[in-house]
């Protein structure tokens, strides 16, 4: 560090200075982003010669939640500029993601929400760690334990599809799991935070799913397709009772079990948001996929059986 008495660089010996100097050398480098007009220019500032990756990679590895989200700040100011520096941030915010720090994993989460709503063309890059595309890893965070993240993974997933900026793959994977989070388990009654953020969350899709609805027309064959992709994950993962799958069954079994139940509760509310006249194509296609997939022979009467109409 620069000794303003002497003009002699010395070593900082005090965590604390430490800090105090990476967090200043944070805020000029993100007044220089906000600053900077092209991509191309942006881009020249990343390269090892203008250390601001490392400093980022410091920032965010500190045990001071200041630094952090002063990095966290510096990366969401860089990712605005342009989809290429975003892009070249991800394994960055992948790696904040993984930090064991909630107050950084919700503000990483909600930095990456806005990177794919953004540029949607980055929802299909692929998360180092996990290997899969970062928009099929983000739904699962609707149901982490901390509560702060799971409104923003809820949030997040409908900003999404209220702009329509996703696959349809992904606008049904979404659309399942904001199902399955609106009809969830409630937290344990002694933990009061978990109660308030369950409560809120249900508010918020109750409030969504009216409006998500509400524009009959447009959102009719993503729901249709929703309901088709939670039926074939529920005979996937064994929530439809076997007997009621056989080709010899037309009645519905008396004993279905917590999980048919709740799957059964799920399928009745989308049945609600989805006109009539398409219950037919529903249930076509319901034959046809489970036919192709499973090797099970279905009747319409089994298919009224399992969705309930």
């Amino acid at each position: 560090m620069l000794d303003p008495q002497t003009g002699q660089l010395h070593q900082l010996s005090n965590i604390d200075e430490q800090a105090a100097f990476i967090k200043r050398c944070l805020v000029v480098a993100e007044y220089i982003v906000k600053n900077v007009s092209s991509e191309a220019l942006m881009l020249e500032l990343l390269n090892p010669d203008f250390p601001i990756i490392q400093l980022i990679q410091r920032s965010l590895s500190d045990t001071k939640w200041t630094l952090r989200g002063a990095g966290l700040q510096l990366v969401g100011a860089m990712s605005a500029a342009g989809k290429n520096i975003a892009c070249q941030n991800l394994p960055l915010l992948e790696q904040a993601l993984h930090v064991d720090d909630i107050q950084l994993k919700n503000a990483t989460l909600k930095l990456i929400f806005d990177i794919m709503f953004l540029f949607p063309s980055l929802q299909n890059e692929v998360c180092s760690v996990h290997e899969e595309p970062f928009i099929e890893l983000l739904p699962q965070f609707a149901n982490d334990p901390a509560p702060g993240i799971q409104l923003t993974a809820v949030y997040g997933m409908c900003q999404l599809l209220m702009h329509n900026v996703c696959a349809s793959t992904d606008i049904d994977r979404m659309l399942a799991t904001l199902v399955g989070t609106y009809f969830g388990t409630p937290p344990n009654s002694n933990e009061e935070l978990s109660q308030t953020a369950w409560k809120k969350i249900c508010l918020f899709l109750h409030k969504f799913f009216q409006e998500y609805a509400g524009e009959q027309n447009k959102h009719q064959t993503e729901l249709a397709n929703t309901l088709l992709f939670m039926v074939v994950n529920a005979v996937r993962q064994g929530k439809i009772p076997s007997a009621m799958l056989q080709s010899n069954n037309t009645t519905q079994a008396t004993d279905n079990g917590p999980h048919f139940d709740k799957f059964k509760l799920q399928v009745q509310f989308l049945l609600g948001l989805v006109q009539q006249r398409i219950y037919a194509v529903i249930i076509d296609s319901i034959i046809a996929n489970v036919t192709t997939l499973f090797k099970q022979d279905l009747r319409i009467e089994q298919v009224h059986n399992i969705i309930g109409i």
